[in-house]
Formats: structure tokens, C-alpha cells, sequence
């Protein structure tokens, strides 16, 4: 799995070596990984257990959005969770949180920028997320 996926993001990043567009495809999980960083000061998790809990939270999301059907959510939440168990989230809040990814350079305007998911392999790139949907999708991965 690694090295498939290793091979796809040279692909793509070949193909967008200027980061325009296709690039940002590659960013799924991040926007939550990087504010669960930034919240917990960088010393409760590695890189990717962080963008690991962002994939979680962000599959969530994009089933609650209307995105991503019930049935590829669970499969997407189990083929992550199966890399093994990630450290305990702990009492971070949904408004730290948002705090955090307003700061993150994904950040556009007044939006926050995410990478949903329509399927597996099939991204949409919104900033159009109500924070009600935000709120569900954290405490649904909780």
C-alpha cells in the first residue's frame, strides 16, 4: 500500500510541480491533521497520526456533507484504522480547532479550505462547510 502510494503522489506531484491545483488533492486529512498539530503544540502526535485523525474526521465529513456515501465511509474509516491504533485524541475542542485551521496557509479568504471525498480516489476541493457539519464530523470521530 505504501509503495502504491508513494507512486501516486509522484505521479501527481509531477504533473503539478507548482502546487495549482491537482496537487491540492494530496491534502486530504490535512487540514484537520494540521490544526490537531498545531492545537496540541506538536507533542502529541507524529506527522501522520495527526493527518491520519484528519482522514477520520474528514471522511466523516464528507459523508455529512452529502459527498460520500455511508457504505465507502466505513470502508475508507477502517482501511485507516487498520495501519494500527492512534493515540487517544484527548478534549480538544471543535473551536480550538477551527482557530487553528483559520491560521493554516490552506486557508483562503474567510474560508478554510478542505479536500472531501466523492469516492475513493474522487475529491472535491470546497471551502463551502457550515460549521454545524464541522462539529459533527469531530465529535462523530471522537
Amino acid at each position: 500500500m505504501i509503495s502504491r502510494c508513494c507512486a501516486i503522489k509522484a505521479e501527481i506531484t509531477s504533473q503539478d510541480e507548482k502546487e495549482k491545483d491537482l496537487r491540492r488533492i494530496l491534502n486530504f486529512g490535512h487540514t484537520f491533521g494540521h490544526a490537531l498539530e498545531v492545537a496540541t503544540k506538536y507533542q502529541e502526535f507524529t506527522h501522520g497520526e495527526a493527518i491520519a485523525w484528519g482522514m477520520l474526521v474528514e471522511t466523516h465529513l464528507s459523508r455529512l456533507a452529502g459527498f460520500l456515501d455511508e457504505s465507502t465511509s466505513k470502508r475508507i474509516m477502517q482501511t485507516v484504522r487498520s495501519i494500527g491504533n492512534l493515540p487517544p485524541i484527548g478534549s480538544i475542542s471543535i473551536e480550538i480547532l477551527v482557530e487553528a485551521m483559520k491560521r493554516d496557509k490552506k486557508h483562503q479568504g474567510d474560508q478554510i479550505i478542505f479536500v472531501l471525498l466523492k469516492g475513493i480516489g474522487t475529491t472535491v476541493i470546497t471551502g463551502d462547510v457550515q460549521a454545524k457539519l464541522l462539529a459533527e464530523a469531530w465529535e462523530q470521530t471522537r
